[in-house]
């Protein structure tokens, strides 16, 4: 025995309908309606920010590698000045 069935609908609808009448709940299905669209737009709003700081992760890791790479050949060029000097003498 599920902890929903058909007859729960049922009645949860039955209340509905006496609670606010038949010419309120149009409108709450509109006011519900706008508020999951808000929701969905909100959603995918969230989704894009993620997107875009994903996005700069990804750029400050490669500029990381890119300035690490510069150090390396900075390092690398000043010691094929050394061994030019070296090889001067």
């Amino acid at each position: 025995m599920g902890a929903f069935q058909p007859i729960h609908l049922i009645i949860l609808l039955v209340v509905i309908l006496l609670l606010f009448g038949g010419t309120k709940i149009p409108e709450l299905m509109r006011g519900v309606g706008k508020g999951m669209g808000e929701f969905k737009k909100g959603i995918k709003e969230g989704h894009e920010v993620l997107a875009e700081d994903d996005e700069m992760a990804q750029i400050k890791a490669k500029q990381l590698a890119l300035d690490e790479e510069k150090k390396k050949l900075t390092e690398q060029e000043a010691e094929l000045e050394r061994l030019k000097a070296d090889k001067a003498k």
